[in-house]
């Protein structure tokens, strides 16, 4: 009965995201991934010859959940692409105000500017898979 319920819970995730508000935190969008991919096991699991449906077809095909599955993730896809873009925003406009106030500090102080290094990147230099 429990899987039923929790089966049922997973097929109508989709349709609460629309009602939802679209801004996610990074942990919200973590956690769907990590509930879309114990379904993408569970069905992996019933592809299986050792191990029968544990649900008898209530809530529609394998296909139709696995259409459902895959819009879900370029959904979420979309969005940590979103975010990715902005932290990028940001620290690239954070990185150049840092460097504008080394260069103005070294000015006001009469230093010499061909002696200010490159600003280094906000955060860090981080690399991102691409």
């Amino acid at each position: 009965m429990f899987r039923v319920l929790a089966f049922v819970a997973i097929c109508l995730l989709p349709m609460s995201g629309i009602a939802q508000d679209r801004a996610k935190t990074l942990a919200d969008i973590r956690q769907d991934l990590n509930i879309l991919y114990v379904e993408i096991q569970r069905l992996k699991g019933e592809l299986s010859t050792t191990q029968g449906p544990s649900i008898s077809g209530a809530a529609g095909s394998v296909l139709e959940r696995v259409q459902n599955i895959e819009a879900e993730l370029q959904r979420l896809t979309a969005l940590s692409e979103e975010l990715q873009f902005r932290v990028e925003r940001v620290v690239q406009d954070g990185t150049n105000r840092v460097g504008d106030l080394e260069f103005r500090l070294v000015e006001l102080e009469g230093g010499d500017i061909s002696t200010l290094g490159e600003t280094t990147t906000l955060g860090g230099d981080l690399a991102y898979p691409k």
